[in-house]
């Protein structure tokens, strides 16, 4: 929510890359990691766009912010596996090495 008018979404993203020891090529490498990530904000961008769209066809005019609950049987997850089985969640990982 956005401080200064509750009806306003505030969104935030930040990333930072420092590229060392690259024989010499640190700033290609830098620039070409930025216009990659530059190219992913803007696809992530269209994604919630088309998902705002689909809420207004439905013909949803307003969705209450979330409030996270205060419990103390809260579980802290420390990794993606068990965010999955907290979550009832059973896909496999591909990992390419």
């Amino acid at each position: 929510v956005h401080p200064e008018n509750p009806d306003w979404t505030c969104f935030e993203q930040s990333a930072s890359l420092e590229v060392k020891s690259f024989f010499g090529f640190e700033s290609v490498v830098e620039k070409l990691a930025a216009k990659h990530y530059a190219a992913n904000i803007k696809k992530g961008k269209e994604i919630i766009d088309y998902y705002i769209e689909e809420l207004r066809k439905e013909g949803t005019t307003y969705i209450p912010p979330f409030v996270e609950e205060k419990s103390q049987n809260r579980q802290e997850i420390q990794s993606f596996q068990e965010y999955q089985e907290y979550r009832g969640l059973n896909f496999g990982l591909l990992v390419l090495r």
